[in-house]
């Protein structure tokens, strides 16, 4: 547990339970799933902080609209499925990055 919270894959080979964390708790992120979590998870913030001292949320509204900026950004910057230990947490990354990425394109498509 004290390093399933470390940015670079750097947990000695030996320490199998910490790459298991490492993985499952790196996809539970990842996927259409990870990015509906992080759009409840920002919207809960910014209705807690005020959406009128939101730089993101300039109309006072939230819709998706006000999200997919948001979402875009991570299209490609923070989905590599080379960042874990196991072949089987590899596998079901790619999965679930084509999937976010078939997802945002098709998002892409409809509001735009």
């Amino acid at each position: 547990v004290e390093l399933h919270d470390r940015r670079s894959m750097d947990i000695p080979q030996e320490m199998h339970e910490a790459r298991i964390l490492w993985d499952a708790d790196r996809l539970a992120r990842f996927g259409p799933v990870g990015l509906l979590s992080y759009i409840m998870c920002h919207q809960a913030e910014v209705f807690l902080c005020g959406l009128s001292s939101n730089k993101d949320f300039k109309s006072g509204s939230l819709t998706i609209k006000d999200f997919a900026p948001i979402l875009f950004e991570k299209r490609e910057s923070l989905y590599r499925a080379d960042w874990f230990y196991f072949d089987s947490s590899r596998k079901i990354a790619r999965r679930r990055i084509s999937a976010n990425r078939e997802w945002l394109d098709v998002l892409e498509m409809e509001i735009y």
